[in-house]
């Protein structure tokens, strides 16, 4: 049942290798499709999501858990790559979200879909809701203070505003809250066009990891994967399960996203703000390959 459920993603990955791998597609090509899913396909899959999602099933204690388990690991994969690898600051901070954002929308959502249905599903797009507001809040205004003397909340929104997921993510919330409804033919193509953004994004994803030197930079990229694979899934588990006794049903979409790769916004971040992505390109690959088998076991709990 779990390969049925991760193998079609895994040969979506594989088939973008081969490409790369063949000379068919370059990691420029890999950079345009991620321009698509970042610019279309994803804010698409974002509204789909939103307005269809189960407000009252979302478990908040177990969100809550989630969300201070990235803020441990987002300080520490900080804090270890300013301090002890000594990287600018800005770099350091999108290490921090490396290991703080996981790749649930195009990678562990896709494969929960495919096995799960109900309460795993809806408690991954709590997540995905509050990742695509909060962490986008907090580090583009941390990176906004850096670039600047002194943090603007008007240039904070005009980043905002260029950032479609998040863009997305409100415009679905404010749909749900005052209950418009799209006509047909505008709901079919936001439903048709979600479809595409994982399916992309993880072929893009097997370019990437053909064109990616990871033994360059093999014992960072261990160590900062780590902290986002291994670390933070052991303490969403002593918080939610050992702290506040939530069974491991309960607790087991928040620790499927846990175990996810990082995602490859760092990426994006890093375009946006004029940082340099060899630190960070390392970890995504690195991450999605310790994560696969991580997220195998956790899909057999």
């Amino acid at each position: 049942m779990v390969l049925d459920g991760v193998t079609p993603i895994i040969l979506v990955v594989v088939l973008g290798f081969f490409s790369a791998k063949l000379q068919m597609f370059s990691l420029n090509s890999a950079k345009e499709l991620n321009r698509m899913v970042f610019f279309f396909a994803l804010p698409m899959f974002c509204i789909n999501l939103i307005t269809n999602a189960n407000f009252e099933k979302f478990n908040f204690i177990l969100l809550a858990c989630y969300v201070f388990s990235q803020a441990v690991t987002g300080t520490i994969g900080s804090l270890v790559a300013h301090r002890f690898w000594k990287l600018p600051l800005k770099t350091s901070v999108l290490i921090g979200l490396a290991t703080t954002l996981s790749n649930h929308v195009l990678f562990v959502l896709p494969i929960a879909q495919n096995l799960f249905a109900g309460y795993i599903i809806d408690q991954i797009s709590a997540i995905i809701i509050v990742d695509t507001i909060l962490i986008a809040l907090i580090v583009i205004s941390v990176l906004e203070g850096l670039n600047s003397q002194s943090m603007s909340l008007f240039g904070i929104l005009a980043r905002l505003s260029k950032n479609p997921p998040v863009l997305a993510v409100f415009a679905g919330l404010l749909m749900v809250a005052l209950a418009i409804e799209l006509p047909v033919y505008l709901t079919k193509l936001v439903t048709f066009s979600a479809y595409a953004a994982a399916p992309t994004a993880l072929f893009s994803m097997g370019i990437v990891i053909y064109n990616t030197p990871i033994l360059a930079q093999l014992k960072f990229a261990v160590a900062i994967s780590s902290i986002k694979v291994i670390l933070q899934p052991l303490v969403f588990m002593i918080i939610a399960g050992g702290l506040l006794h939530q069974s491991a049903e309960m607790l087991k979409p928040g620790l499927m996203v846990a175990v996810g790769p990082s995602g490859t916004m760092v990426l994006v971040f890093a375009s946006a703000y004029n940082v340099d992505p060899k630190p960070l390109a390392p970890v995504v690959v690195l991450s999605f390959l310790i994560s696969i088998p991580l997220l195998c076991l956790t899909l057999l709990l």
